[in-house]
């Protein structure tokens, strides 16, 4: 929940705790298997949830030294600007418009895929970019740039990290968990106990 809140914020895309305590409250019951219903913000659950909200929100923000600007900057938004770069590139004249699409398309498939892994705090958001350009032209047999430079090389990366990034990718895909599985906590968490107990759940 805490990160969640934090990204919003960080995308200047600002959510109402009490939404994300509903959502998250909704997502808790289906873990557990138990009836969905509404929370009631005069509920001593809510309060119990948006505490703790509040408290991993601080947790999170202390741990990254209150500093985000480093964790705003993602691979997607670099999708956009190496399509225009290879389709500017002399040596893509034979690249077309239609292929770029699809590139692009699958690209973001494969940044999308990577947000499974901790691949963006390990490598440079342009490294990653140019990994998930470089495996959606293999994908669809589409021949890059490679005179009078390789085409990465025009985005200043290095071939070995954009390489391991990719392998990276491609191990998430070797990973034996199914979409809905539930990862549980690490440690026991009380209020989720207490909540259990509140609405009909065993409690663990």
């Amino acid at each position: 929940m805490g990160s969640f809140v934090l990204g919003c914020k960080v995308e200047e895309a600002p959510t109402m705790l009490r939404e994300v305590v509903f959502i998250f409250f909704e997502l808790f019951l289906e873990k557990n298997k138990l009836p969905i219903q509404s929370l009631e913000v005069s509920h001593p659950i809510f309060s119990d949830w948006k505490s703790e909200l509040i408290m991993i929100e601080r947790m999170i923000l202390k741990e990254l030294g209150f500093s985000l600007y480093t964790i705003a900057d993602h691979p997607h938004q670099y999708i956009v600007y190496i399509m225009n770069k290879l389709q500017d590139n002399p040596s893509s004249s034979g690249i077309q418009e239609a292929q770029l699409t699809t590139l692009a398309e699958s690209a973001w498939h494969y940044l999308n895929e990577s947000k499974r892994a901790d691949i963006e705090l390990r490598y440079e958001p342009l490294a990653i970019a140019c990994a998930a350009v470089l495996l959606a032209s293999k994908i669809h047999d589409i021949t890059l740039p490679s005179s009078p430079e390789p085409w990465w090389l025009t985005f200043e990366v290095d071939y070995d990290a954009m390489k391991d990034v990719c392998n990276e990718i491609l191990d998430i895909y070797d990973l034996d968990v199914k979409a809905d599985t539930w990862i549980p906590p690490l440690v026991p968490v009380e209020y989720q106990r207490r909540t259990l107990a509140a609405f009909g759940g065993v409690s663990r």
